[in-house]
């Protein structure tokens, strides 16, 4: 089995997005800030989300939209690297990305504006201000976090739900909207809280790491 099949096999994943073509080069943006605000990611361009092989009549276009993506409408901009591959007779463009140094990047989207995007599964989401904060944070900025008792008698009291919001972080810790999202981005940067997307958007949970436990312990 080649190395494309092998790739198709896997489906698509929080690395890699099929896709027939690319008719827009915003669009493709989102998913190349999305995987570089993540692991890194691969596109699989003239493959039918199916994983049936379509092939590209024109690679140089095709490639054209990518590179667009990358340095028009990411920022900063990202590198791609290119790999034609030909299968069944057909061209395919993989389209590889690693993780970007700079975090957050951000993308232009169709409605003109710069938004960070994050990878979940095979889908691409919009990143709130906490957490393109949490990417931007440097080692160094956890010599200014300190686990006060309000913080610890926080975290102690969310560590009995399954998740919770940005609203009650404000309301429990009775501190400013820029406070809160500043405290949940470094809680986050150091794995002191998850988050994840649901129904009611992005939510956080405290991580059950026995190690962290220990801190707001009685």
């Amino acid at each position: 089995m080649s190395l494309l099949l092998q790739y198709i096999a896997e489906g698509e994943h929080q690395q890699q997005d099929f896709k027939l073509r690319i008719d827009d080069a915003k669009k493709i943006a989102i998913t190349l800030s999305a995987f570089s605000n993540c692991q890194g990611g691969r596109l699989l361009i003239g493959v039918k989300d199916n994983g049936n092989i379509a092939g590209l009549k024109s690679v140089e276009e095709e490639y054209h939209m990518i590179e667009a993506a990358a340095t028009m409408y990411c920022k900063p901009a990202v590198k791609v690297t290119p790999t034609v591959v030909r299968e069944q007779g057909k061209n395919v463009l993989i389209i590889s990305l690693d993780p970007a140094v700079n975090r957050p990047v951000f993308a232009k989207n169709p409605d003109e504006k710069w938004r960070a995007y994050l990878r979940k599964a095979d889908e691409n989401f919009m990143m709130n201000r906490v957490l393109a904060k949490s990417l931007a944070l440097l080692p160094e900025d956890k010599n200014t976090f300190a686990f006060t008792p309000q913080i610890l008698s926080f975290l102690k009291e969310m560590q009995v739900r399954d998740s919770f919001g940005f609203n009650i972080t404000r309301r429990k810790l009775k501190v400013s909207p820029k406070t809160a999202e500043q405290l949940l981005a470094i809680l986050i940067r150091w794995d002191v809280i998850g988050y994840e997307v649901n129904a009611h958007g992005i939510q956080y949970f405290v991580e059950k790491d026995p190690e962290l436990s220990e801190l707001y312990q009685d």
